[in-house]
C-alpha cells in the first residue's frame, strides 16, 4: 500500500488558522462573561445564567451544558438550539432583570433585616475589588 503526499500543503490552513483564531476569542469572551456573572451573582439579576453562557462560550461541550439540554424542554440535546427560545430565554432574563431593578426594593425590602449579615460583607468585597479595579484607569 503506497500512500500520495503529493496534494498536501506544508503549514496550517487558512480555515484551520480561522477557526483557531475563533476558539480563541470565544475562550477569552467566556472568562469575561463568566467574571461578569460571578460579580452579578449576590445583585439582582441574572447571575447564574450569565455564568451558564460564559461556560458554553469558554467550551460548549461540557457535561454541565448536556444537562442543561437535556433536562429542559424545548432544546434538543444535540444541535443549534431553535431560535424562538434563544429569543424567549433573552426576553424573560431582560423582563426579570427590569423587574428586579425597578421593584426590588418592594420585592426584597423586608427581608433585608434578614440579609445584612450576609449581604454587608458581600457588598465590602465587591467594592474593594471594584475600588482596586478603578485605581487601574
Amino acid at each position: 500500500m503506497k500512500l500520495d503526499y503529493e496534494d498536501l500543503q506544508p503549514g496550517i490552513s487558512e480555515s484551520e488558522d480561522v477557526h483557531g483564531i475563533r476558539r480563541f476569542q470565544n475562550i477569552i469572551i467566556g472568562v469575561f462573561v463568566v467574571i461578569i456573572g460571578i460579580i452579578l451573582m449576590p445583585l439582582p439579576g441574572p447571575g447564574i445564567a450569565i455564568v451558564l453562557v460564559g461556560l458554553n462560550l469558554i467550551k460548549p461541550d461540557n457535561k454541565l451544558v448536556r444537562y442543561i439540554r437535556a433536562r429542559t424542554p424545548g432544546i434538543p440535546e444535540e444541535g443549534s438550539i431553535p431560535r424562538n427560545t434563544i429569543i424567549f430565554a433573552v426576553v424573560m432574563m431582560i423582563g426579570a432583570s427590569l423587574i428586579s431593578y425597578f421593584y426590588g426594593d418592594i420585592i426584597f425590602g423586608p427581608m433585608k433585616e434578614f440579609a445584612a449579615p450576609v449581604l454587608d460583607p458581600v457588598k465590602g468585597f465587591f467594592a474593594n475589588i471594584w475600588s482596586g479595579l478603578t485605581g487601574w484607569f
